[in-house]
């Protein structure tokens, strides 16, 4: 059977720009949920700790990705 690889619709046209959005995103998002996050669990916590939770939660998603992506490979 033919191997058929299926892009994401915002990667079909331009994938360099598409993904660079994505990745803003992702950042935006991901500092949002952080400072929720940390206001919610540790409101003594200042701001710094909640963007830096943030970007850990999107390392985090990346790394699961990267993971993800290696496993369908092999």
């Amino acid at each position: 059977m033919a191997d058929i690889h299926h892009k994401r619709s915002y990667e079909k046209e331009n994938p360099i720009m598409n993904t660079f959005y994505v990745f803003i995103a992702r950042i935006i998002l991901g500092m949002v949920f952080g400072i929720l996050i940390t206001r919610i669990f540790r409101p003594e916590w200042t701001i710094f700790h909640g963007v830096a939770m943030g970007a850990g939660l999107v390392a985090v998603a990346y790394v699961m990705s990267m993971i993800r992506q290696k496993n369908k490979k092999g």
